[in-house]
């Protein structure tokens, strides 16, 4: 087996009125969700963009996007919030990297990047949330500090 090679890439600040550019990769973060939680495969249109997007926005009183770029394409993003209810609570939204680039550092770099802009916003509490489907991505999270707190059952 060839040794993985380094992946040269670059974090960008996206302006929130921007957050489209990150539509494709939120497709397939979506699609990826849908398939291990549900065992089918689902498209997700650009409807259900359009509603992912009114939440984030209605729901944050201060909003961060990051897009990572490998060879002038997006290969990963991170939405993170600061939200209107509890202004000192951050949230890390939204976190994808192109599978095939996972375990480069990318994920890694963005999440640095809003735990850095939560510091400097003053958050007190920093949040996110992970399907069950998805345990595997727990350690991830927990290397930058992050702690399962709770499991919320559905219906």
């Amino acid at each position: 087996m060839e040794p993985k090679t380094e992946i040269d890439y670059t974090i960008s600040l996206c302006d929130v009125s921007e957050i489209d550019r990150i539509a494709p990769l939120w497709k397939k973060l979506y699609a990826y969700h849908h398939t291990m939680r549900h065992h089918t495969v689902h498209e997700p249109t650009d409807a259900d963009w359009n509603r992912r997007k009114t939440k984030l926005r209605d729901k944050a009183c201060d909003m961060i996007v990051l897009i990572a770029v490998s060879e002038n394409q997006p290969v990963g993003y991170l939405v993170a919030s600061l939200q209107k209810l509890e202004p000192t609570c951050g949230e890390v939204d939204s976190l994808f990297v192109r599978e095939d680039l996972r375990s480069d550092g990318i994920g890694g770099a963005l999440l640095e990047e809003a735990l850095n802009w939560f510091n400097y916003k003053g958050v007190i509490r920093k949040k996110l949330a992970v399907g069950i489907e998805n345990e595997r991505v727990l350690r991830f999270y927990e290397r930058y500090g992050f702690k399962a707190k709770r499991v919320i059952l559905e219906g």
